[in-house]
């Protein structure tokens, strides 16, 4: 999901939801995120949940995800962006696929 090779993914159980969290290793701002899923185990009614470095939850939005094999790009809202945080967890409410699988094929961040 983070090595940019198409042969390899990330994916979920059946069910939902769903997430994938990630932990930096140092704060970090983050303006917008991409990714690419698996057309057909696509994420639909989506959230993203920022947390600061002390664990409290400091941003919290939805994101609508197509279900396309391409890349897509998601900004985070502009008043949050100047502020670090060290966690992100992604949930998928849904899914395009009947058993609520999601497969992902990369995840980026961008600050």
């Amino acid at each position: 999901m983070f090595d940019t090779r198409e042969e390899t993914s990330w994916n979920s159980d059946e069910g939902t939801p769903q997430f994938i969290t990630i932990s930096l290793e140092e704060p970090q701002k983050v303006a917008a995120f991409s990714f690419q899923f698996q057309g057909g185990f696509s994420g639909q009614k989506s959230e993203l949940i920022m947390y600061s470095a002390d664990g409290a939850q400091v941003h919290q939005e939805p994101f609508y995800p197509e279900d396309i094999n391409s890349p897509q790009l998601f900004q985070i809202a502009e008043s949050v962006r100047e502020n670090p945080c060290s966690k992100l967890k992604f949930v998928f409410e849904s899914s395009t696929d009947l058993f609520g699988r999601i497969i992902v094929y990369d995840l980026q961040l961008f600050g």
